[in-house]
């Protein structure tokens, strides 16, 4: 005897859902873009545009250097802070292997 076929009435009850606002991986809200990123995505499609023959690489490198002296930046004519190079970290120890130490395990079982 075969099986009738099965209805989906779970899909038809639900209401339709309002999109909620993106969140990062930890759950906080999205940030807005940065002035900088603002900037990049107005003004790198124009330099490529009237720079085919410029790779990618090489046209986002142009329009950064221009960020430099633009109006919309906020930090026009200032200097680049200095900043401090990062302290290493040390490599974890690892235990030496010495002859002297497997004979003592071996003595030992």
């Amino acid at each position: 005897m075969p099986k009738a076929a099965a209805t989906k009435t779970s899909d038809e009850a639900k209401p339709a859902r309002k999109a909620a606002p993106k969140k990062t991986t930890d759950g906080a809200a999205k940030k807005s873009p940065s002035q900088y990123q603002l900037y990049m995505k107005n003004n790198l499609p124009t330099y490529k545009g009237e720079n085919p023959d410029k790779t990618h690489k090489e046209a986002f490198a142009e329009v950064a250097k221009l960020w430099k002296d633009a109006p919309e930046n906020p930090n026009r004519g200032k200097d680049a802070p200095v900043r401090k190079a990062a302290p290493k970290k040390a490599a974890p120890k690892k235990k030496a292997a010495t002859p002297e130490a497997s004979a003592d395990e071996e003595d030992s079982e």
